[in-house]
């Protein structure tokens, strides 16, 4: 176990990590972890749910080219010719295990608050930090799991897809303790970028 300042755990601590990404004068205003963890599952669900039918469709169209319901045949291309059919019951796979990818990624995840911006930082295969301006954030909305719990969505990444299509993933931080204190935390930055 690694100690940060204060005794304190550094690898549970949030904020010791986000303080490492502050430029000199920034101040901390706040520093958490997702801690539940069910908004990040509930956002994959129609992944999985698309998965289910897509994979035993695989899995039968695999087993249906073996020739589960024929007797076995001589013909070497009766062999090559189900394996068509493994790379779609690996994605398949995929879509539904896509719950557990996003519960590991919000374990991985980071959230800071400062005076000049919302920082998310997210470990996995590498760390990415990604910081957005309090000065550029215009709206902000709350969504509540409950009394204590809720994601405060701040901004949209809009990126191309495939065929040219628009993709949109909201900005925010998910899974919080009490957020209606953070949305009020983050107006009262808001005014004062103004």
């Amino acid at each position: 176990m690694r100690l940060g300042r204060n005794g304190t755990d550094a690898e549970n601590d949030p904020r010791i990590e986000v303080q490492a990404e502050l430029a000199r004068r920034e101040k901390l205003v706040w520093a958490d972890r997702p801690r539940r963890l069910r908004s990040h599952v509930m956002a994959t669900l129609p992944i999985f749910l698309f998965g289910i039918p897509f994979f035993a469709f695989a899995v039968f169209w695999t087993a249906a080219a073996a020739g589960f319901d024929t007797p076995s045949s001589s013909d070497p291309f009766s062999m090559i010719f189900p394996l068509f059919g493994v790379p779609f019951i690996l994605v398949g796979l995929g879509l539904l295990s896509s719950p557990i990818w996003a519960l590991h990624k919000a374990r991985k995840t980071i959230y800071g608050l400062t005076e000049d911006r919302a920082i998310v930082i997210t470990h996995g295969f590498s760390r990415s930090v990604k910081s957005y301006n309090i000065a550029d954030i215009s709206r902000l909305e709350r969504i509540m799991h409950g009394d204590q719990f809720g994601d405060l969505v701040f901004g949209e990444e809009r990126r191309r897809g495939k065929k040219g299509r628009t993709i949109t993933t909201k900005i925010g931080f998910y899974g919080i303790y009490d957020p209606k204190r953070l949305e009020e935390t983050m107006r009262d930055l808001m005014r004062d970028e103004t």
